[in-house]
């Protein structure tokens, strides 16, 4: 009988994802409705493109039980209720006081797969 089991070859995945908006202000409300929308602060007749979520990821098999993952993230996490004041008075998110992106390590693990036998 042939054997089945094909060689282990270690090696890895480099990945990513992003998300991103466009926005389009045709008109103003002259009352000031907008309350913490981040879209408010934008005059009208203005446009924007904005990445909301960038992610950057490498999944290595180290051998057939061990496995890591490496995951870097930047986020614009507005809707997270970590609101602050930005330049101008504009709010924002997750972001640095100039208002851009800080690229962080959101996950790095080793997974050891197997650990226990199957019950």
């Amino acid at each position: 009988m042939a054997d089945t089991t094909a060689e282990f070859k270690p090696g890895g995945n480099l990945w990513g994802y992003t998300f991103g908006d466009f926005a389009y202000k045709g008109n103003a409300d002259n009352l000031n409705r907008g309350g913490s929308n981040q879209y408010t602060g934008m005059l009208p007749n203005a446009n924007a493109f904005q990445f909301r979520r960038i992610y950057l990821g490498y999944n290595y098999n180290i051998s057939q039980k061990f496995s890591a993952e490496f995951l870097l993230a930047a986020e614009d996490d507005f809707n997270s209720g970590s609101v602050t004041e930005g330049p101008n008075g504009t709010s924002i998110g997750d972001l640095t006081q100039g208002g851009k992106f800080a690229p962080y390590v959101k996950l790095a693990n080793l997974r050891w797969k197997n650990i226990f036998k199957k019950l």
